[in-house]
């Protein structure tokens, strides 16, 4: 029984992993985008 249950939280587990990771993939392309566009305007200014 206890393998049984272990398996639908470790899948949700998973799940919740990658979608933690996107967020965080996605966040941290946005803020290298943000340091990029700044150095840019810096370098023209």
């Amino acid at each position: 029984m206890s393998i049984v249950k272990k398996i639908p939280s470790l899948s949700n587990r998973i799940t919740i992993n990658f979608i933690f990771a996107r967020i965080i993939n996605t966040f941290y392309k946005f803020i290298l985008y943000t340091i990029k566009q700044s150095v840019i305007l810096k370098r023209i200014v």
